[in-house]
């Protein structure tokens, strides 16, 4: 065909979804291929699938542990209560900075006590 020679010279046809340019023209293949691709979204979107149902309660059951060890971990030294428990690197701060006490030694001397 003769205007298919003649566009093909002056017009920039792009067969593929990767290469950009306002100068460009997506060729109609390129177009049926997306166009393929958001309808087949629409229907998973639409769909009532029980297995995409029970990938959401999953989703949802991860979402509700993670808010629950948010609010019982604790992660200062400041924060008390008897349901609360406190973060290993709190665990570690602790252990890091603790002073040992030996028998018999004070841990300031007399002269300290003001």
């Amino acid at each position: 065909n003769e205007f298919v020679k003649i566009a093909g010279q002056y017009l920039n046809i792009v067969n593929d979804v990767i290469t950009g340019g306002t100068t460009s023209l997506l060729s109609a293949e390129q177009g049926k291929i997306l166009q393929s691709r958001i309808d087949a979204i629409n229907v998973i979107l639409t769909s009532d699938n029980i297995n995409l149902d029970t990938v959401q309660e999953l989703v949802d059951a991860i979402e509700t542990v993670q808010l629950s060890l948010n609010t019982i971990l604790v992660n200062d030294l400041t924060t008390g209560g008897t349901t609360k428990a406190l973060t290993a690197e709190m665990g570690k701060l602790l252990q890091t900075n603790k002073v040992d006490k030996v028998a018999g030694e004070r841990l300031i001397n007399a002269a300290e006590i003001t």
